[in-house]
């Protein structure tokens, strides 16, 4: 999978060991209690929940009970009952501890500027490259954002750098900047099809 990496501003950090493994999978539920106790991004967040069939139609984008890698009881009663705010943010809490306990290694995508939208954007394509190649070896591959979404959070509110600090002393030096968490392991169940818009509506000519 490193092989796969094509450009020389884009690195890949394995954590697959005991240590590195508990500490970003601390970390990123720490992110995500510190994400749901901000009321202002909890609710910014909540706004890309998808739980009316005639929204998600005309938005073709967001979270859904059927991308959250729910058992299949429970994702068809979130779909059959609403949730509220309280509600998914809770299950969103179970479902990482879920997520980070199941996890057989994790890989950070960095960058030497995260700030340089070219480096993002070569990252994506190669988180992608990575994705669909995992794919077809039977792997899953889940991005974990949370620990770099509180990150921005501390810089746009003037927060002290708690995450920003633990996710760095993560990596093998301080010219790395990480750009895209994930975990990789064989999956368990099936996943289902996530909201995508057409290439068609958003491409232009």
């Amino acid at each position: 999978m490193t092989a796969l990496i094509d450009v020389p501003e884009v690195t890949v950090v394995w954590l697959t060991s005991a240590v590195d493994m508990k500490s970003f999978s601390d970390l990123t539920i720490m992110a995500t209690k510190a994400f749901i106790a901000d009321p202002q991004q909890s609710a910014d967040d909540f706004e890309w929940y998808r739980n009316d069939w005639h929204q998600l139609q005309a938005m073709k984008d967001g979270l859904t009970a059927d991308a959250a890698g729910l058992p299949p009881l429970t994702d068809t009663l979130a779909k059959i009952v609403p949730i509220s705010a309280v509600e998914e943010e809770q299950a969103w809490l179970n479902q990482t501890r879920v997520a980070v306990t199941t996890a057989a290694a994790y890989g950070i995508l960095t960058v030497t500027d995260a700030q340089d939208m070219s480096q993002k954007l070569e990252a994506g394509r190669i988180y992608e490259r990575m994705h669909l190649w995992a794919t077809t070896e039977g792997l899953a591959m889940q991005p974990l954002n949370y620990v770099l979404e509180r990150i921005d959070r501390e810089s746009t509110a003037g927060l002290a750098p708690d995450f920003t600090q633990a996710l760095t002393a993560l990596l093998p030096n301080t010219t790395m900047q990480a750009v895209m968490p994930f975990r990789i392991g064989y999956p368990t169940q099936q996943a289902l099809e996530s909201p995508r818009i057409p290439a068609e509506e958003v491409v232009e000519t």
